[in-house]
């Protein structure tokens, strides 16, 4: 059961990087859908508590890292990071979003105006997450 619930996170991380890459935003035709397919999974596989956990902290993370990346995230980052904590689980979405952050910030430490695209970093560490657990 979790590993169809990894794969469809890389899945979905993987295909919002790609509209993140071409168009700089990641539409609610994939992300609304996909938010309330996950919690549905995740409610229906590991009961309403664990939903909730993976959404408070996927929510902590992503709240943490908009505190030392001031104006890096949008919407969109903010709805996958949601989707990723109910299909991977709250401490693999916490520990991706936290490496990620972390890569954005050095690349934003080295050059001040570099454009960052977050979606791409988190499905690199997702992936890894994955694989690593």
């Amino acid at each position: 059961m979790g590993a169809s619930l990894d794969l469809a996170a890389i899945v979905f991380v993987v295909a919002a990087s790609a509209f993140d890459l071409a168009t700089g935003r990641i539409p609610d035709a994939l992300t609304l859908p996909a938010f309330a397919v996950s919690v549905a999974a995740r409610v229906a596989l590991f009961g309403p508590w664990s939903s909730c956990a993976a959404a408070a902290s996927s929510l902590v993370a992503i709240s943490a890292s908009s505190f030392f990346l001031r104006s890096s995230f949008g919407g969109g980052d903010w709805k996958v990071v949601l989707i990723l904590g109910q299909l991977a689980g709250w401490i693999p979405a916490a520990a991706v979003v936290l490496a990620s952050s972390l890569c954005c910030a050095a690349a934003w430490a080295v050059r001040r105006r570099l454009a960052i695209r977050y979606i791409p970093l988190m499905a690199l560490w997702t992936v890894v997450a994955v694989i690593l657990r």
